[in-house]
């Protein structure tokens, strides 16, 4: 799927990238930690970020105005996956060693491991976004310096 959208967006302006680009953000939906449709948002989320992903790698520069409207995304996406991924619920016994705290029926607490699934593809979408601007000479990174 995301090879032929990609083939789509190479036959489109930057203008009309920028507002298909929006569209698809209005489609994956804000991050909703307390939603009852998890596994639904995840998915969303999950094909939004793989083929921001595609885009970026085969983009590059071009796509980074983009990338820029969906920055504090990112950084939701990547604070919720730390709040998935550290556990606060641990006691430290002798010797150092830290031991899951079970939850109150006695089973040990579990990350439902279909939360992260965006996180792979948002951490390569970000990767191949920060190469190409450092090939352009760090200009979007250092774009907010000056206020």
């Amino acid at each position: 799927a995301n090879a032929v959208l990609i083939a789509m967006v190479m036959k489109l302006s930057e203008a009309q990238l920028r507002h298909l680009y929006a569209r698809l953000r209005e489609w994956r939906g804000d991050l909703d930690v307390s939603s009852s449709e998890g596994k639904a948002s995840a998915c969303r989320r999950y094909a939004f970020w793989s083929l921001s992903a595609a885009l970026s790698m085969a983009l590059r520069s071009i796509f980074l105005p983009c990338l820029s409207s969906v920055i504090s995304d990112t950084t939701d996406e990547l604070e919720f996956a730390v709040s998935k991924l550290c556990t606060t619920g641990t006691k430290k016994l002798l010797g150092g060693k830290k031991k899951r705290k079970l939850s109150d029926d006695g089973e040990e607490e579990t990350v439902d491991t279909y939360l992260l699934g965006p996180l792979k593809p948002l951490l390569m979408c970000l990767e191949s976004a920060l190469k190409a601007d450092a090939h352009e000479g760090g200009a979007w990174v250092r774009a907010d310096e000056s206020r």
